[in-house]
C-alpha cells in the first residue's frame, strides 16, 4: 500500500507540472475493485446526457483499464487512475497510468524523432474503420477513429490483427484521446468527454 501511495504522490506531482495537464485539481480514484458501475454512475450523475451514455462510457473505461493491466510493467502503479473535472474546458477527464514502453508507431517507440512529428499513422484496422495515431510531439500521440463508408473493403474478420480493438472503442466513445509518455514515473492515457451545455444538473 505504501508503494502505491508513493507512486500516486509522484504521479500527481508530475501531472501538476506537465504543461498540458497542470492547472486544476486531479484526484485519485480507487478503481482497483472489480465493479466500475457505481464509480462511473456517481461521476456521471450530475450530467444527464452523459449518464444516458453510461454503458458506452463504462465499456470504454473497462477497455482502458484492461489495456493497462495487460501492458503495464509496474505492479505498484500500473493501474493508477486519476479523475478531473474541468469546468473551464467543460470536460470530464480521465487518466490511466502505465509503466510500459509506449505505443510502437511505424516500428518506433517514444520519444518519437522530429521527422515523425505532425504525421498521422494507421495503428489498427477494424471492421468499420481505422484507429489512427497523430504524433503531436515527441512524447504525445493523438488517437482517433477514422470511420470508413459502408463496403469500404475492410479485411475479413479472420484477417484482422489480434489486439488493439479496445482503442477503437475508446476513441469512438471519448471525444478526445491522447497518450502522453514520460510523465514522471508513468505514461498516461488521457481521455476527455465533453460536458453537454449547461453543465451539472
Amino acid at each position: 500500500m505504501r508503494l502505491r501511495t508513493e507512486h500516486c504522490t509522484r504521479l500527481l506531482n508530475a501531472i501538476a507540472h506537465h504543461p498540458s495537464l497542470r492547472g486544476g485539481s486531479w484526484s485519485p480514484l480507487d478503481l482497483h475493485g472489480e465493479d466500475l458501475i457505481p464509480v462511473v454512475e456517481r461521476l456521471l450523475a450530475p450530467y444527464p446526457a452523459l449518464f444516458d451514455r453510461r454503458s458506452q462510457i463504462l465499456i470504454a473505461l473497462e477497455e482502458a483499464r484492461g489495456n493497462i493491466a495487460r501492458h503495464a510493467k509496474d505492479p505498484s502503479g500500473g493501474l493508477s487512475f486519476v479523475h478531473h473535472r474541468t469546468p473551464e474546458r467543460a470536460t470530464l477527464e480521465f487518466l490511466f497510468a502505465d509503466a510500459g514502453k509506449g505505443f510502437r508507431i511505424d516500428n518506433t517507440l517514444p520519444p518519437y524523432p522530429a521527422e515523425m512529428i505532425g504525421h498521422v499513422y494507421d495503428f489498427r484496422t477494424t471492421l468499420d474503420g481505422v484507429v489512427t495515431c497523430r504524433v503531436a510531439e515527441a512524447d504525445t500521440l493523438e488517437i482517433a477513429f477514422l470511420r470508413k463508408e459502408e463496403n469500404w473493403g475492410a479485411m475479413r474478420l479472420e484477417d484482422l490483427p489480434v489486439g488493439g480493438m479496445g482503442l477503437s472503442i475508446i476513441s469512438k466513445v471519448m471525444d478526445r484521446v491522447i497518450y502522453l509518455t514520460h510523465v514522471g514515473p508513468a505514461n498516461l492515457l488521457w481521455m476527455q468527454l465533453r460536458v453537454p451545455e449547461g453543465g451539472p444538473a
